[in-house]
């Protein structure tokens, strides 16, 4: 049965005139109409064609109409409902025409606000800009080149991430202008100091000359003399020369290699002066010659004195070794006033004993009863008030190594006001600034041993505790606006670098001097800084050494800074010891 539908349509379709299915196929496609008609006059199938083609018009007109009038009904609803759909299309416009308006309203807005906050975001990002120029102009005139070289960086790297075309490029045509200004101002700085290391190597050099032309000339009044004097007695000159032979500042308690040249070359042309002019009174026999060698002595000593405090009076840049030398210097000269007011006294006594018939031993021990000298005109020197000019000069060198060291830690303390104190991570290592100011108190504190060990633990305690004050300073001060959890935690490692190295220094509780600064900054990374600012819940004991408005300081400084997360945790790295060598603390 399936295979007799195809044959008998197929047999349906054969039996079919031909201008039917040419009818057929042109209503199928009214493209085939002209070619349809052609084809039907050149086969002369104008009458059939004609009325085949209203036939089946009629008939498809037929079918339209049944359809008509079985839809009728549908056809009408759907007319209804397109014209209530054209009704509320109106009424929906009608009715949100303002809100479009507002919208539109809006939309405008929006974009005028984002257009004002971007030009506020360029304004304020315009006013860092001028203020990191006007601290490279502040520097520069101030003398300090390398902060304003490094703020100069910092200056290059804000005006990169500038988005626009004028201000970044007038400020880097700026910046060039600074740039040479500094080149210019460490090119004259360097003349300067290369000048004055001139003028001072000319002045050393004519000292030295005319040093040397006084020593030559001493030689030969000194031999010319010696050649003109009698010999002396054997046993008296024996005795003398066996004194003289040992070395005057035996008794002294520091090492030679310690002290500067000039000073042990100047006691020794001293004592050398005491030999000669003994030797000289020896074959002359002036009266009160052993008052005129002691007062020589001791204005010799004094001299010294006064041109270790010129030095001290005229250089206002000095280094803190240079201070400890010279502070060790007039421990020295102190030291050697006793050992050459002895070496006076015994060289005189026997000459005294001899002319005036007692000893200056009486004088120095006190005795009740005192002789006269009968032709004494001079005001004998005290050599105690000498010696007190030299220790006066030794506290004030003293003194002036604390004062430079805070000096120099204020400087290198500075560097910190211009870190990032709202990081986004962690830093993995400590910051450049931190190992510039563990280097220097390494090698000061290293150039301290030459002082007493009560200067050096004074010292010590003295910087370390500025030190830690100024740290917390700078966490609670005003200088720096803003914190975050990362800030405080890079200044953690930071701290925990300094620590370790005052662990190794060898002075004991030294690292004590830190403990408010420690205590500040581990309350913030506990998370305890809320149960610390409460009355009720305050642990008093584990920080002892915080109070509560440096706490509520470096708070407020964080309430607008973002956290992250990982600043949090274990993950702060101490600096192993070994960098700084073991510990072997000063009992």
């Amino acid at each position: 049965m399936e295979k007799s539908t195809p044959v008998a349509s197929s047999r349906a379709w054969q039996s079919k005139n031909e201008w039917v299915i040419l009818v057929e196929n042109i209503a199928q496609s009214r493209a085939r109409l002209a070619s349809g008609i052609q084809l039907a006059i050149e086969k002369q199938w104008g009458n059939n064609f004609a009325a085949t083609l209203q036939e089946y018009a009629a008939s498809k007109e037929n079918e339209i109409r049944d359809v008509c009038s079985s839809n009728y009904q549908e056809f009408v609803d759907s007319i209804e409902e397109i014209h209530d759909i054209d009704r509320f299309q109106s009424e929906l416009t009608g009715a949100t025409s303002g809100v479009l308006s507002i919208h539109d309203s809006l939309a405008t807005c929006y974009t005028i606000q984002k257009h004002i906050d971007d030009s506020i975001e360029k304004l304020q990002q315009c006013q860092r800009i001028a203020a990191l120029a006007a601290s490279i102009e502040n520097y520069i005139q101030q003398g300090k080149l390398f902060h304003a070289l490094k703020i100069l960086e910092e200056l290059r790297v804000e005006i990169a991430a500038f988005r626009g075309r004028l201000f970044p490029q007038r400020m880097s045509d700026w910046m060039h202008v600074a740039m040479k200004k500094i080149k210019e101002e460490a090119k004259r700085n360097a003349s300067v100091w290369l000048e004055e290391i001139r003028a001072s190597s000319l002045s050393i050099g004519e000292s030295a000359i005319h040093r040397l032309e006084n020593q030559i000339s001493e030689q030969y009044y000194e031999q010319d003399i010696l050649e003109k004097c009698s010999p002396a007695p054997g046993t008296g000159a024996g005795q003398l020369r066996q004194f003289m032979s040992t070395d005057t500042f035996d008794c002294v308690q520091v090492a030679p290699e310690n002290l500067t040249a000039v000073v042990v070359k100047s006691c020794k042309n001293i004592e050398a002066l005491v030999q000669m002019m003994f030797d000289y009174e020896r074959y002359l026999n002036i009266d009160d010659w052993g008052e005129w060698v002691r007062d020589d002595t001791i204005e010799a000593l004094g001299f010294l004195n006064c041109i270790l405090n010129e030095m001290i009076d005229q250089h206002t840049d000095l280094q803190v070794s240079t201070a400890v030398m010279m502070g060790t210097n007039a421990s020295f000269l102190a030291c050697a006033c006793d050992r050459l007011e002895e070496l006076v006294k015994v060289q005189t006594e026997a000459w005294e004993a001899s002319t005036y018939g007692y000893s200056v031993s009486n004088t120095l021990r006190g005795a009740d009863t005192q002789l006269v000298k009968p032709c004494s005109s001079r005001l004998l020197l005290s050599k105690a008030a000498a010696k007190k000019k030299f220790e006066s000069t030794m506290t004030r060198a003293q003194d002036m190594v604390c004062e430079l060291m805070l000096k120099k830690i204020d400087e290198l303390l500075s560097s910190f006001y211009y870190l990032n104190w709202t990081p986004s991570a962690v830093l993995t290592q400590p910051d450049p600034s931190m190992w510039d100011l563990i280097n220097y108190l390494k090698v000061t504190f290293a150039q301290l041993g030459q002082l007493p060990p009560a200067v050096q633990e004074a010292v010590h305690f003295a910087s370390c505790s500025y030190l830690a004050k100024s740290l917390e300073q700078i966490l609670s001060g005003a200088t720096v606006k803003k914190l975050n959890m990362e800030g405080i935690a890079s200044f953690k490692r930071n701290l925990d670098v300094l620590l370790d190295f005052i662990e190794s220094v060898p002075i004991a509780q030294l690292k004590d001097c830190f403990v408010p600064i420690t205590h500040l900054v581990d309350l913030f990374v506990s998370g305890a800084v809320e149960a610390f600012l409460d009355p009720l819940q305050r642990d008093t004991r584990k920080y002892s050494h915080l109070s509560s408005d440096t706490v509520s300081a470096v708070l407020a400084k964080m309430k607008d800074g973002k956290s992250s997360s990982k600043a949090w945790g274990a993950t702060f790295v101490h600096a192993p010891k070994s960098i700084f060598g073991a510990r072997n603390i000063r009992k």
